[in-house]
């Protein structure tokens, strides 16, 4: 199943407190991978953030930036 990028941003915005990848990956039905490979090109692009967790670099959490965040149109 191919994902899109507003499909990974619909998800990040309904969750305001963060996701990890493989939360993500299982709203979505597809591969930890994948979702971890996209958000990582959305996090380039500045459309969300990574959350560092002290505990371990594969449970940093994913979230909206907040200017994107409060939008409600984004195209």
């Amino acid at each position: 199943m191919s994902i899109t990028a507003q499909q990974l941003l619909d998800v990040l915005r309904i969750a305001p407190e963060g996701l990890t990848s493989k939360q993500v990956s299982a709203k979505l039905g597809i591969a930890t991978y994948e979702a971890s490979s996209r958000l990582s090109k959305l996090a380039a692009y500045g459309k969300i953030e990574r959350m560092k967790s002290s505990l371990s670099r594969r449970k940093a959490r994913w979230r909206l930036k907040q200017e994107h965040n409060d939008r409600q149109d984004l195209p």
